[in-house]
């Protein structure tokens, strides 16, 4: 069971977003970012263990009887351990506005449901029927930014719409890679993705498309405050960017894994800079 460490840094990009956004606008609560920052990987480490586990007994091949049990302990040991983070968070964050208690915690149990229904058919297995993608963009971007932020400001702006969809886009493309690599296995298993209906051809201009919104919306962003740094930086993800789409479609599907790597950091890269862009 892999834990994937070169995915963590995937579940703080939107944390640390949302941070400093509630920074530039003066909220900011150094013990609320730290909870925020554990929870967030556990969340991703419940959706890494248990989206391997699924994939093992959904396979044609069936699973190994001999890691079965510890599989299962390790997936509810994690579940528990997130979800006492999670409480933590919540009654820090909301202990003088405790109206907003009951609706985090019911989002909180939602995510780690998000988190598990991937490949585990708890209620529907929607990581096999298509919609991973979207799944991705919303828990992994628009709540991930939105909801960081409202823990610390207990309030919305729609600006923050914009930079959650980055964040969104981008972790969306990492999912991609994923299913491009693994289209031929997932024919086998009938698992239905977006890249395998399109297939690999098709799955790369999608892929482009989701890497390129992101430095359109960046400039979005941009136009507010207007400064050489600014444009430094978009040049330089631009290219980072470009590499990548380049070894997407120019090098052989062997190299996915070793974008997925890469694509995890630029996205990292790319929440730290704006965070900071926000702040100065």
């Amino acid at each position: 069971m892999d834990v994937r460490l070169h995915t963590l840094p995937l579940s703080l990009s939107g944390v640390i977003l949302g941070s400093f956004i509630a920074l530039s606008k003066g909220y900011f609560n150094i013990i609320i970012f730290i909870l925020t920052c554990i929870t967030a990987v556990l969340f991703q480490i419940i959706a890494n263990i248990s989206n391997d586990y699924g994939d093992s007994i959904n396979s044609i091949n069936g699973i190994d009887n001999r890691i079965y049990k510890y599989d299962i302990f390790v997936i509810k040991k994690t579940i528990i351990i997130s979800f006492l983070s999670s409480l933590i968070l919540i009654f820090y964050s909301f202990k003088d506005d405790k109206k907003f208690i009951i609706p985090f915690i019911i989002g909180a149990l939602i995510c780690i449901l998000a988190a598990l229904d991937y490949t585990l058919n708890i209620i529907y297995t929607y990581g096999y029927k298509g919609l991973g993608d979207l799944m991705v963009f919303i828990f992994f971007g628009l709540i991930s930014v939105i909801g960081t932020y409202f823990l610390y400001t207990h309030k919305l702006c729609y600006d923050i719409l914009i930079p959650a969809s980055s964040i969104g886009f981008l972790n969306t493309g990492i999912l991609n890679i994923n299913n491009m690599r693994d289209i031929e296995n997932d024919k086998k298993n009938k698992k239905i993705t977006i890249a395998g209906k399109l297939g690999l051809k098709n799955a790369k201009i999608y892929h482009t498309l989701l890497m390129y919104i992101p430095i359109i919306l960046s400039i979005i962003i941009f136009q507010k405050y207007k400064n050489i740094y600014q444009w430094i930086f978009l040049i330089f993800f631009s290219t980072l960017i470009f590499n990548h789409i380049r070894n997407i479609f120019c090098k052989k599907n062997i190299y996915f894994n070793k974008e997925l790597k890469i694509m995890s950091y630029i996205i990292f890269i790319y929440s730290l800079y704006m965070s900071i862009w926000y702040i100065l």
